[in-house]
């Protein structure tokens, strides 16, 4: 993670390293009068990390494919000190008029109580979950004293990726111009947050003995994390675990092979909403599926108008297809935007329902509507890719509505019609849906609504020239698979020269020399019930197979678990084995590796091969 401070999860960051050569990379930059964290006292534990981070340096310049321009200095220091540092780099650097308008559109959308500071939620995330950050103001580096000196190696990889891209991109640069487009600055923390995902993904399969052993410390950590997380409303840190997951899943999907040459491009040519990250085929296509141009800035001024003396109108809000799912599914997800543990093990943050309805959101603002006497609404206009997702779209903002108003109006979406009004008070919403294009108004007096509705009519939904995708343009993300799941919902392509494959009753057997592979699609929701079942198939077939400690991997831009499920014995016949289990939301993939006990260490770089493959 780098300034802002960004949510950086236990789970997500597990490390590895050796300790190699220190990096020989120039002098210091000049730096004037900063206040930097107080180091911990143990000398002798911040010797050992810096040692590691020193170590780190050339390791993180030849996975990158950078080379140092100068040195970052780096730093060990206590999470008391963290919490101080980000407070004051909240002071500098949280902009009132970026973040409250946000925060306040949350509160009218009714996804954030009046009580809930969201600052102060913001901060038992980053209390429990930070293990290092990189300032890109201050250039400088910190490692959060807490796992060993090995344990937290990965952590020290990721940051070091971020500073050595920081003196090719300029990541404040990049993010200034943006920083008011919620939607564009998701976008960019994917690619940013991606790039050294994968870097740390590469850099971990050399070293899975540390991987583990970060694993282990970090367990008490972890469950930590998980109660505040399922304490919050979702919409305020679900983004952030998803920069970590579709982040690393879109960069490898748009560097293949070639990383260096791979993230230059990205960099020169970002991705710019949510959409595209969520749906990559729809920024790697040759024809691109860009935001529409909503001009709502006049029409929200004349919408204010209309509403009457003393009314005026904020400056356009973008929202993303991520953040309108959050939306739809804090109304219409049934636990009111929290989510459980079993949901967040899941890697299903949002529900299929809610989901459904936010794919094909091509766009969209929202503007703040401020009245007399505290009176508040807001007036919005959403584009979609197609009709049916306009419709579906505008459906799912009627149902959200009259469950705010506990009102039966609108509970079956617009059944039919294009137009709909909910409220029993003195103010009213209204939602309408006219071809690709919907418009919203909430918490108008009743007597301007019609003439606020006009004004809102008046804002332009247009398409830049590049924005020329459609749904036959998409990339079939399983293409070339020898296996699919049910539904499509996954498969496998082989990812290297000398593997075969067969069918094996419902399971499919891949095969490279001694390496066997079997991948089984188990659906539904309940994840720990098709682990079971996937334990359960290995145990029926070998009953000597005895299962291991469970570790944390990240399979295709997934949080998933491996476990070893090794045969008791060393004889002939005995068998080294790990269970990859990879939760899809509605199902997960479980990809058996098996081979004789006296080479299966051997081919643990075969075994990687094999997880290459998956595709979801």
């Amino acid at each position: 993670m780098h300034r802002t401070p960004r949510l950086l999860v236990c789970a997500a960051l597990l490390s590895v390293a050796p300790l190699a050569a220190r990096a020989d990379d120039g002098p210091p930059a000049p730096a004037g009068p900063v206040v930097l964290p107080r180091p911990i006292a143990d000398e002798a534990k911040r010797a050992s990390v810096l040692a590691v981070v020193d170590a780190l340096r050339d390791e993180a310049a030849r996975v990158r494919g950078l080379a140092w321009k100068r040195r970052v200095p780096a730093e060990v220091i206590s999470r008391d000190e963290m919490l101080a540092d980000f407070l004051r780099m909240a002071k500098e650097d949280l902009k009132p008029e970026v973040y409250e308008p946000q925060f306040l559109l949350a509160r009218r959308l009714g996804m954030l109580a009046p009580a809930e500071d969201p600052i102060a939620i913001s901060l038992s995330f980053l209390r429990e979950g930070v293990l290092g950050y990189y300032d890109t103001k201050r250039k400088h580096f910190f490692v959060v004293d807490g796992p060993s000196p090995l344990g937290m190696s990965s952590t020290i990889l990721h940051e070091l990726v971020h500073a050595l891209e920081d003196q090719y991109v300029d990541f404040d640069a990049q993010e200034k111009p943006i920083e008011e487009d919620g939607d564009r600055m998701f976008a960019l923390a994917c690619v940013h947050e991606g790039s050294a995902e994968h870097a740390r993904r590469l850099f971990e399969r050399r070293y899975r003995d540390a991987a583990r052993a970060h694993v282990r410390e970090q367990g008490s950590g972890t469950q930590a994390m998980v109660t505040v997380l399922t304490r919050a409303p979702a919409f305020l840190y679900v983004p952030t675990l998803l920069e970590y997951q579709l982040g690393p899943a879109f960069v490898r999907r748009a560097v293949g092979d070639d990383f260096a040459g791979g993230m230059a491009r990205l960099y020169a040519d970002v991705p710019r909403s949510q959409e595209q990250v969520m749906h990559p085929g729809r920024y790697l296509a040759a024809r691109r599926d860009l935001p529409r141009r909503i001009e709502l800035a006049d029409a929200g001024k004349a919408v204010a108008a209309a509403l009457g003396a003393g009314w005026r109108a904020g400056k356009p809000l973008a929202l993303g297809e991520l953040d309108l799912a959050l939306w739809f599914d804090h109304w219409l997800g049934g636990a009111g935007g929290r989510l459980s543990a079993e949901r967040l093990g899941s890697g299903a943050y949002v529900g299929a329902e809610a989901t459904r309805a936010a794919e094909g959101g091509d766009g969209a603002r929202f503007v703040l509507l401020d009245g007399p006497g505290g009176a508040g609404g807001v007036a919005a206009v959403l584009a979609f890719d197609g009709p049916a997702d306009a419709r579906e779209g505008a459906d799912a903002i009627a149902r959200c509505l009259s469950t705010r108003e506990r009102t039966a109006t609108g509970r079956g979406g617009l059944a039919g019609a294009t137009r709909l009004d909910v409220g029993t008070g003195a103010t009213r919403a209204r939602v309408g849906v006219e071809g690709e294009v919907v418009r919203f108004l909430d918490g108008v007096p009743e007597a301007a609504l019609d003439a606020a509705w006009a004004a809102l009519a008046a804002a332009k939904v247009t398409r830049e020239e590049g924005d020329t995708w459609t749904p036959a343009d998409e990339p079939d993300a399983l293409a070339g698979a020898a296996w699919r799941s049910a539904g499509d919902r996954a498969g496998w392509v082989p990812p290297g020269a000398g593997w075969t494959w067969s069918a094996d009753g419902d399971a499919f057997v891949a095969r490279n020399g001694e390496l066997e592979v079997r991948l089984a699609y188990y659906p539904g929701t309940d994840v720990q019930a098709s682990m079971a079942a996937a334990g359960a198939s290995i145990r029926a077939r070998f009953p000597a197979a005895r299962p291991g400690e469970i570790e944390d991997r990240e399979v295709v831009g997934r949080s998933s678990a491996a476990v070893p499920f090794d045969d008791r014995g060393r004889g002939p016949t005995a068998r080294g084995r790990v269970l990859v289990v990879v939760p899809l939301g509605d199902g997960l993939v479980a990809l058996e590796a098996s081979a004789p006990k006296a080479v299966w260490a051997s081919l643990q770089a075969l075994v990687e091969e094999a997880l290459d493959g998956l595709r979801v």
